[in-house]
């Protein structure tokens, strides 16, 4: 008989990257049999990343490539909303109620929240619980930090992004037992061929604390030395951004140099990210920026050969260093962002020595080889 993982994430799309296109497909195809149990908005929609509707008719569960999905809808009302800050409710009691009927072998939790669910219903069926740490020790809810205080010393089986997450966690717990689990592609390995033009791309999202001002300026000054070049965003802006974007844009006239393709779904991205040569990381240094990921764009650009340019965050600089496949700037000035772009645009034999070099680290930095690791785990640590 199949072993069943039951993935628990509470503010989590269906189709999170890691959560449904890495770690559960990967289970799903090693034989093992995997829900997803997710909270969805009040309206009970379950919603890919791109706030698609994936239950149109209002389903309560649906199957996604093999995996079922069930949603369990956020409750209405204040008082509904007070109790489920105190750990209470009937959102928490589905929760809970729901994942005991599916009686898995594991509830693998997502978030300090679906981790302290985890427990609960471990505490009914005597299941294993996995906590899969890949956002910031550091920040969260004041509920998210309780949790983390309080209930880590019960977790005996912990994967993490990134080695400065587990050297911090298991200081609660030096018994458990761990594995790192980058974000790496599941992009396969693309065939390297030399920079005619330079394309600079940006691969997701561009709030204010991923560098917008930054990246922007930079820009302005390029324009102002009178080079040629194309940038992509492959991702959309919103709210205050948006404004401040096309106000930028429209007063500099960058409007020829910039592209914005608009959301794009996860299997896209390999079509997206063809023909570019740089891709950029510019998060500002928040606590989450600095010590959760690496992103999942560095390791999409190390696996489509891209130099990459990244301001330093402690794992990301370790990665481009390690392998030398790009540039860690040492501030967040535009005129230093600007003069390594130039740089690159000038010397193309080193933009492509660093864009061999992310097509040799992608061998070592590929999904599959984190999906060994992922499911080694399961068979030598939890299922042991």
């Amino acid at each position: 008989m199949k072993k069943k993982i039951c993935m628990l994430a509470v503010a989590h799309s269906a189709k999170d990257d890691r959560i449904f296109f890495k770690e559960s497909l990967s289970l799903h195809n090693a034989g093992f049999e995997v829900i997803n149990l997710i909270g969805t908005n009040p309206n009970g929609q379950i919603l890919d990343m791109s706030g698609e509707v994936l239950n149109p008719n209002g389903e309560k569960e649906v199957f996604l490539e093999g995996i079922k999905t069930i949603g369990i809808a956020e409750e209405k009302g204040k008082t509904q909303s007070l109790l489920k800050k105190v750990f209470r409710g009937k959102y928490y009691q589905r929760f809970i109620q729901k994942g005991v009927e599916e009686n898995a072998a594991v509830y693998h939790a997502h978030e300090p929240q679906s981790y302290w669910l985890a427990l609960q219903i471990a505490k009914q069926n005597g299941a294993k619980v996995v906590f899969d740490a890949h956002e910031s020790w550091r920040t969260g809810s004041p509920k998210d930090m309780l949790i983390k205080r309080r209930q880590l010393r019960h977790l005996k089986y912990l994967i993490a992004a990134n080695p400065l997450t587990v050297s911090h966690l298991k200081k609660f717990n030096p018994k458990i037992q761990s594995e790192v689990i980058y974000n790496a592609s599941i992009i396969g390995q693309q065939a390297f061929n030399e920079s005619q033009e330079i394309v600079i791309v940006h691969e997701g999202s561009f709030p204010f604390n991923r560098g917008l001002k930054l990246m922007l300026t930079a820009l302005k000054i390029l324009k102002e030395k009178k080079l040629r070049f194309t940038l992509k965003i492959i991702g959309e802006f919103r709210g205050e951004e948006k404004i401040y974007f096309d106000e930028f844009v429209r007063h500099h006239s960058l409007d020829a140099f910039i592209q914005v393709t608009g959301w794009k779904k996860y299997e896209e991205m390999p079509a997206e990210l063809k023909g570019a040569s740089i891709g950029l990381i510019l998060n500002t240094p928040t606590p989450n920026n600095i010590y959760g990921g690496p992103a999942n764009k560095l390791f999409n650009y190390i696996a489509n050969n891209l130099c990459v340019i990244a301001v330093d965050l402690p794992e990301t600089k370790r990665i481009v260093e390690k392998y030398n496949c790009g540039t860690i700037l040492n501030n967040r000035s535009p005129e230093l962002l600007a003069d390594t772009l130039i740089h690159y645009f000038q010397n193309k034999a080193d933009l492509n020595t660093k864009r061999k070099a992310a097509y040799e680290a992608h061998k070592e930095l590929s999904w599959k080889n984190e999906a060994d690791k992922l499911i080694a785990f399961y068979h030598n640590s939890v299922l042991a």
